[in-house]
C-alpha cells in the first residue's frame, strides 16, 4: 500500500538568484488569508482556537480546553509574582510549550535558551 505524504508548503513566485523560493500553505497559494477583523493579537488567536476546538487534542493527550486551563493558572501565577521576562532553558517538551503559551496569554516576554546553544 502506497503511503501518502502531507504537503505543508508549496513554492510561489519566481526564485531569485542566490535565494530560495518563497513558500506558502497550499491553501493560500494565490494570496495570504486575512484573519477576521475581531482577531488582532496572538491572545485573540488563542482564544478563538480554544473556542472552536475545545475538545480536540492539542498537546499529546491534552485538549485545547485543558491546555487553556493549565496556561491560565500558570500565567496568572506568573503575573501575580510580577514576572515580566522569563528565560526557558529546556529541551523541547510539553511543559516548555505550556509555559510559553502562558507567557503569551499574559503578555510576558519568554526567551528560549536551547540546550544546543551550549555554555
Amino acid at each position: 500500500m502506497e503511503q501518502q505524504s502531507t504537503i505543508y508548503s508549496v513554492p510561489v513566485g519566481e526564485r531569485q538568484p542566490g535565494e530560495s523560493f518563497i513558500y506558502r500553505s497550499p491553501h493560500s497559494k494565490e494570496k495570504l488569508v486575512k484573519p477576521p477583523p475581531d482577531i488582532q493579537t496572538l491572545q485573540d488567536v488563542w482564544a478563538d482556537s480554544v473556542k472552536k476546538f475545545a475538545d480536540n487534542r492539542y498537546l499529546e493527550d491534552l485538549t485545547y480546553h485543558q491546555v487553556d486551563q493549565q496556561t491560565k493558572r500558570l500565567g496568572s501565577w506568573l503575573q501575580q509574582h510580577k514576572v515580566e521576562l522569563l528565560y526557558i532553558h529546556s529541551i523541547n517538551r510539553v511543559e516548555w510549550l505550556l509555559v510559553d503559551i502562558a507567557c503569551m496569554r499574559y503578555g510576558i516576554v519568554s526567551v528560549a535558551l536551547y540546550e544546543s546553544f551550549g555554555k
